[in-house]
């Protein structure tokens, strides 16, 4: 059975496991199908980094209360109540390594206080010159003891931080200084990447479904149409959110003056799909790729010194953008098709 590490760069945003890779990933541990590990360390810097969020979700509300008073008009917001977020969250993971014997929490041991210590003064891995890294430290030698004292076979790291675990030229091959605790694991860099290659081991096809899928000409312009008809709302929302985030001056690198405003995505396009791949699971079959998406995005300057009755936002430029979004869904029988799933968006131009 397949023994999964997981880092918590994996469950980022993802505090509950509830978006789609991660969530496979947890129904497998629940069917008894792997074993998943995380190590408190793990725990406790996804618990803080969700508190980190709550936090700003309450200075926003915070912000917007005083935007209301200033502009005269009269608003009741509920505040976030941060510590019963945080009772939830211990909650879920308290019941989580209580009540499935396939998922649990590995407590770190004072005892590796000596040897953490020896490796961050000689920047050995994790540690590196530029570097300390002293949670990776932890989080290592936890996982690496742990699949040594009890003889694990099949382990997998589950990590994006390949800068600090993997070989410069092999971002799946642990680094050699780390082979030294424990030559058992290989990495993986994400959870969309465990399902795509390790959900077909798990997983074992049937011969009907997949002479079904064989069936389908599974191609660019076919995925595409899927995508427009099936997904396109889901495409929208997660390009604004994106864009929502994402800084101004990516958007506008030579524009001159101070950046505060907003873009606003008008003119939504899905316009081409490539890379397409799939594999056939059990009943249904995981296919992905990435589909380019563009826009017109206005830039909305704010003014704070407006006038009243007057718009707290100015047009100031536009811009047409294109993105690459690294997508993937399940197609079931009869051209079903759920779960869509984006797990990466990349700007690839602006003009």
């Amino acid at each position: 059975m397949m023994n999964v590490f997981i880092d918590t760069n994996i469950l980022f945003e993802k505090y509950f496991f509830d978006e789609k890779s991660v969530k496979r990933l947890l129904d497998y541990a629940q069917r008894g199908l792997l074993n998943l590990y995380m190590s408190e360390v793990v725990r406790l810097e996804l618990r803080r980094q969700y508190q980190n969020e709550l936090e700003a979700s309450n200075g926003c509300l915070k912000k917007i209360e005083q935007n209301s008073e200033k502009m005269k008009y009269s608003i009741e917001l509920n505040k976030i109540d941060v510590e019963q977020q945080l009772a939830i969250f211990d909650m879920f993971y308290d019941l989580l390594n209580k009540g499935h014997g396939n998922f649990s929490i590995l407590p770190y041991k004072n005892e590796m206080l000596p040897e953490i210590v020896e490796r961050a003064v000689s920047r050995r891995k994790p540690f590196t010159e530029n570097k300390t890294e002293l949670k990776d430290a932890i989080i290592w030698l936890t996982y690496a003891q742990y699949a040594e004292e009890n003889d694990l076979k099949d382990c997998i790291l589950l990590s994006n931080n390949t800068d600090d675990f993997c070989t410069k030229k092999d971002k799946t091959t642990l680094h050699p200084e780390l082979q030294k605790d424990s030559k058992r694991f290989s990495v993986i860099n994400s959870a969309f990447e465990f399902i795509r290659t390790q959900s077909p081991i798990i997983e074992k096809p049937l011969k009907e479904f997949e002479n079904f899928v064989a069936s389908l000409s599974i191609d660019n312009e076919y995925i595409l149409t899927v995508i427009q008809e099936y997904f396109e709302k889901e495409v929208e929302k997660k390009l604004r959110q994106d864009i929502e985030r994402t800084s101004l001056d990516h958007f506008l690198p030579d524009y001159i003056g101070i950046l505060d405003g907003e873009m606003v995505p008008t003119d939504i396009e899905i316009a081409e799909c490539r890379n397409i791949d799939y594999e056939v699971l059990d009943k249904r079959a995981l296919v992905s790729g990435i589909v380019t998406v563009t826009c017109t995005s206005d830039y909305l300057e704010y003014h704070p010194g407006h006038e009243p009755g007057e718009d707290n936002f100015v047009w100031k430029a536009d811009k047409f953008l294109i993105f690459d979004m690294y997508f993937n869904f399940d197609l079931l029988e009869d051209e079903k098709f759920e779960d869509f799933e984006i797990t990466d968006i990349k700007l690839e131009s602006v003009n």
